[in-house]
């Protein structure tokens, strides 16, 4: 059973940029294709995109600073691997902004405490 979200449970929210706030994959996809083209370089966007969610992760693990922002907090985000599962495995609450009614990335055995579809269905939840 989910609880109910209670947006005066949390002093912060903290926010994954990308899928979350930006949509990564249209850019990272889209933004090569001219330069792409022009040399006769065909890449498949899934190929692209598993790339990308292969490095994102030591990335983040370099800094290390989920661990730092513990108490209080709701963390929102779109990638279920890269995000909800690590924040999770650190006792925090989640948001997952599921756009695409799937995983956009890698998918994970975790459950997020809330799902929603967008970040305005969210918004409107919380306020």
């Amino acid at each position: 059973m989910t609880k109910k979200l209670q947006p005066d449970d949390y002093r912060s929210l903290t926010f994954d940029c990308y899928a979350t706030l930006i949509d990564w994959e249209s850019g990272i996809t889209n933004c090569p294709q001219p330069i792409l083209t022009r040399h006769d370089v065909h890449v498949i966007d899934e190929f692209v995109l598993e790339l990308f969610g292969a490095i994102e992760p030591q990335v983040q693990a370099e800094g290390g600073l989920y661990a730092e922002v513990l108490e209080e907090v709701l963390h929102v985000a779109q990638s279920l691997y890269d995000d909800i599962a690590p924040a999770s495995e650190l006792g925090l609450d989640t948001v997952w902004i599921n756009r695409t009614g799937t995983s956009a990335a890698r998918s994970a055995p975790v459950e997020s405490t809330w799902t929603f579809g967008s970040l305005r269905t969210f918004a409107e939840a919380i306020t």
